[in-house]
C-alpha cells in the first residue's frame, strides 16, 4: 500500500501579493510558514491571513477539510473500505470518521518543520528550503502487526478469524467493518506515547510568481514535501 499525493485545497497552495511594506523574503516566508502552520497545525498566524487575503474561518474549514481527506486516506490505508465492492469514505459510520480526524489532529501536533534558506532565482521566483521530520506512528504500527506482538489489531484479528463473512447479515458485515475499524484506530493511537521521527527530509519549494503579479507554492513541489510529513511504509 502506497501513501497516494493529498490533494491540497486550492486556497491553501495560497497567493501572496507582496507589498510595500515588508521585504520579499519575508513575504515568502509568512506564506511558506502559514501554509504549513495552517494545513498541519490549524494554526493561523496574523501576518499570513494579512498577506494571504484569508479570514480564519475559511482556513479553519481548510484545516478540518484537510483532516477528513487524511482519515480517508486511513480508511484506504488499512483496508477499512473495500473499493472492489464499490465501499467508499460515506459509508464510514461518522464516530468511526470523527475519531480518525481527532488521530490526526493529535499526530500533527507534534509535526516538526524548519524554514531554511530562501533565494531569489533569475526569473524572479524564489526557492525555499524546507527541512521535516517524517512522524512514524504509522510506522510503529505496522511494525507491531509484523512482529506479532499483541495488540488491538491482532487481537480483533484472532477473534474474527473463525467468522463465517458468507452467511454474514448486511447488519453484521457493518459491525464488523466498524469494530475492525475501531481496533486499527487503537493500534495507532496506542503507538503514539513511543512516536519518534525517521530521517530529516529537505524539500525545495518554489514560491512562482504568476502572471496577475501575485506568488504562489509549486503544487508539485508541496506534494512532495506533504508526502514526507507521516511516514506511510509501503
Amino acid at each position: 500500500m502506497k501513501k497516494r499525493i493529498i490533494a491540497i485545497a486550492l486556497a491553501l497552495v495560497l497567493i501572496v501579493a507582496l507589498s510595500a511594506c515588508t521585504s520579499d523574503t519575508d513575504a515568502i516566508k509568512t506564506l511558506v510558514q502559514g501554509n504549513i502552520d495552517a494545513i498541519y497545525l490549524g494554526q493561523f498566524d496574523q501576518d499570513y491571513m494579512e498577506v494571504t487575503g484569508e479570514t480564519e474561518e475559511s482556513l479553519q474549514q481548510d484545516y478540518e477539510d484537510g483532516l477528513d481527506v487524511e482519515a480517508e486516506y486511513f480508511c484506504s490505508y488499512f483496508n477499512i473500505l473495500d473499493s472492489s465492492v464499490g465501499e467508499t469514505y460515506e459509508d464510514v459510520p461518522s464516530d468511526i470518521k470523527q475519531q480518525i480526524v481527532d488521530l490526526y489532529k493529535e499526530i500533527y501536533s507534534y509535526s516538526k518543520f524548519t524554514i531554511g534558506e530562501i533565494a531569489a532565482t533569475q526569473d524572479g521566483n524564489y526557492t525555499v528550503q524546507v527541512t521535516v521530520s517524517p512522524i512514524n506512528v504509522i510506522k510503529l504500527a505496522v511494525d507491531a502487526v509484523d512482529s506479532g506482538e499483541e495488540n488491538p489489531y491482532t487481537t480483533f484479528v484472532e477473534s474474527s478469524s473463525t467468522m463465517d463473512f458468507e452467511a454474514m447479515t448486511d447488519a453484521q458485515y457493518s459491525e464488523y467493518v466498524k469494530n475492525y475499524a475501531q481496533a486499527c484506530i487503537d493500534l495507532v493511537k496506542a503507538q503514539i506515547p513511543k512516536l519518534g521521527y525517521e530521517e530529516d527530509k529537505t524539500q525545495s519549494l518554489q514560491v512562482q510568481k504568476g502572471s496577475d503579479g501575485l506568488y504562489s507554492i509549486n503544487s508539485d513541489d508541496w506534494s512532495v514535501f506533504d508526502s514526507y510529513v507521516i511516514d506511510y511504509p509501503v
